[in-house]
């Protein structure tokens, strides 16, 4: 540790302790201190409160090259003792790691654990790292300044700091709004494009800011934000509110005749009033025809095009989500009775039950749902009546296998749509529908699934998704 006492060191020494370090495009000012015990002991990096959220999210855990060994070193010494016996002498493997590897914006360990397998064949597990008991000098300690310099407040935790900061950043750049940019009460697309990047200049420093159009119920304000994934998602659901209103035609015919006269046996089925149904079903049908690829639109002729060749299966594609959703009313009045009958022994099974139908046809869901994912809905109603036929009978296997989904199900508690990526989120949802077609396998397997389906294809498909979910 005695290398952080810069004086002295050769050249190429001192360049394994570089004063500026770059990434994401950015230029950041490095200090160094030993001073075992103080709150800054290691390295520092200067980061202005206005591009924290720029600030790429792993970059900083490479700290420099002249602390990057040891560190490894460290973490692979921490690993459980019949994990760590399979890289002995462990800093000959962190040497010959460091020869394959640079510093990314990807989670050191995450790089350890594959140059590890490839030279040993042993895969160390994400549970076998722990980070908890690193000495803070193997952390990257951050300084984050306001616009005059001055020190707003220091800590290791990046993540934890763009979290504390968000609302004032958001706060700061919907400020510094370009009048030029942001609008506000547009009921239809009248302007050429929506830029996906702005930069605005606040003295020596230039924030990024992505422009986004946020629904705000009869009409769409363009406004700036600070996480790209947030505006493209929010543009989604803007250009969708502008789709809607250029389709008052559609929107007021839809209204008026799907799910008619259907008023009490909505009532009896316990699942929503039929104007919430509707109107979700009219944004599914408007999402899957006119915006069928879910990306953001950026221009005037793009928008209307798709527009153009989508807004002639509105009608049809809602009619038919509504058919389904009324043919299961009878069976759905049916399941509430039954689960109103519950005896003592069984009605630990309601609260899960009524779970899963208010999840089914929750307005978040049926305002999204597919073509493919509604035309099911008329096994997973029937196999919940199978359930609760069967409920009786098979307390406990039906108690272990309510036990397991829950387990699936809390997996997917923390993440939101919203803040990933399209692809990602897709692939999320697509887990939390792989759970019903696990329902209806332990549940009514004599109806079958869609795809094959087990508790450990559970588990295969959560740990893809989760290696992805954990950068963000």
């Amino acid at each position: 540790r005695e290398l952080l006492l810069l004086r002295g060191l050769s050249v190429d020494e001192q360049a394994q302790f570089p004063e500026q370090i770059s990434c994401g495009g950015l230029d950041f000012q490095l200090s160094y201190r030993f001073e075992p015990g103080h709150q800054q002991d290691g390295v520092s990096v200067i980061i202005p409160l206005p591009i924290l959220h720029q600030v790429p999210r792993f970059f900083f855990e490479w700290l420099v090259p002249g602390m990057l060994r040891d560190k490894c070193i460290a973490l692979i010494k921490s690993l459980p003792k019949q994990v760590r016996r399979h890289f002995v002498p462990v800093p000959d493997y962190v040497d010959k790691i460091l020869l394959f590897s640079k510093a990314e914006d990807r989670p050191l360990v995450e790089t350890l654990t594959e140059q590890l397998h490839r030279l040993s064949g042993f895969t160390v597990a994400d549970t076998d790292w722990r980070l908890d008991g690193l000495n803070p000098w193997y952390l990257m300690n951050f300084i984050l300044q306001d616009e005059n310099g001055e020190t707003v407040t220091t800590g290791r935790n990046l993540q934890q700091l763009q979290q504390d900061f968000k609302q004032q950043i958001s706060d700061n750049i919907q400020q510094s709004n370009n009048d030029e940019i942001s609008r506000q009460k547009i009921t239809e697309w009248d302007f050429d494009s929506l830029p996906k990047q702005v930069s605005i200049e606040r003295g020596n420093i230039t924030i990024k800011a992505w422009p986004c159009l946020r629904d705000c119920g009869e009409w769409v304000n363009i406004e700036l934000q600070d996480n790209p994934l947030v505006a493209e998602n929010l543009s989604i659901e803007g250009q969708l509110r502008l789709a809607l209103l250029k389709g008052r035609q559609q929107v007021n015919y839809l209204s008026k005749n799907l799910l008619k006269g259907s008023d009490l046996a909505l009532k009896a089925a316990a699942i929503s009033d039929r104007q919430s149904l509707v109107m979700s079903i009219i944004c599914a049908s408007f999402k899957h025809s006119i915006f069928a690829d879910f990306k953001a639109v950026r221009n005037k002729v793009d928008f209307e095009q798709q527009y153009s060749n989508g807004v002639g299966e509105v009608v049809g594609m809602a009619q038919e989500f509504a058919d389904i959703i009324q043919s299961q009313l009878p069976l759905l009045h049916q399941c509430r009775k039954q689960i109103r009958s519950m005896n003592l022994a069984a009605v630990y099974a309601k609260s899960d039950i009524e779970t899963q139908i208010d999840r089914l046809f929750s307005a978040s869901t049926l305002s999204s749902i597919s073509r493919e994912q509604i035309t099911q809905y008329p096994r997973y109603i029937r196999a919940l009546e199978i359930r609760l036929e069967k409920l009786p009978m098979q307390i406990a296997k039906d108690r272990y296998w309510l036990d397991e989904i829950q387990q699936f199900s809390q997996r997917t508690k923390d993440y939101h749509a919203d803040t990933l990526s399209r692809v990602l989120a897709f692939h999320l949802d697509s887990y939390q529908w792989a759970i019903e077609e696990y329902r209806v396998s332990v549940f009514a397997q004599q109806l079958g699934t869609k795809m094959p389906i087990s508790n450990k294809r559970l588990d295969k498909m959560w740990q893809q998704l989760y290696e992805q979910l954990r950068r963000f």
